[in-house]
């Protein structure tokens, strides 16, 4: 599994780093005579996204400041793990609360009761 997931990094990494560079280079900089030359250049992001991905997951460090010497990675992370930035799943989530506990299940134990909130707002309880 741990391999599964460092092959999605590895993978999303290339399309990150190759994205950037695409942006980097611009037509003016182009000459007729190296528009046909196909390079290396595709290995050259496989080994720096495969290189970082790597070292990201043999760190020790498990703090956010060390995305900051990983920047693909830091990329990938704020992409991939950013919240919505809505409140209506929270208020729905109060308002199934509200639902359930009602005057006639005023004995409910704490537990039981998040367990029909958490039921009722993945929609599995009707």
């Amino acid at each position: 599994m741990k391999n599964r997931v460092k092959n999605l990094c590895i993978n999303i990494a290339e399309k990150y780093i190759e994205n950037s560079s695409h942006t980097e280079l611009s037509v003016d900089n182009v000459d007729d005579e190296d528009f046909l030359i196909f390079s290396s250049q595709e290995q050259c992001f496989d080994s720096r996204a495969n290189l970082e991905v790597v070292q990201f997951f043999n760190n020790k460090n498990k703090a956010l400041t060390c995305l900051d010497s990983y920047p693909t990675i830091k990329k990938i992370f704020i992409r991939y793990n950013t919240s919505l930035l809505s409140s209506a799943p929270v208020e729905r989530l109060f308002s199934f609360a509200g639902f359930i506990h009602a005057p006639n299940r005023s004995n409910l134990s704490n537990t039981n009761f998040e367990k029909l909130v958490f039921l009722k707002g993945n929609d599995i309880y009707r």
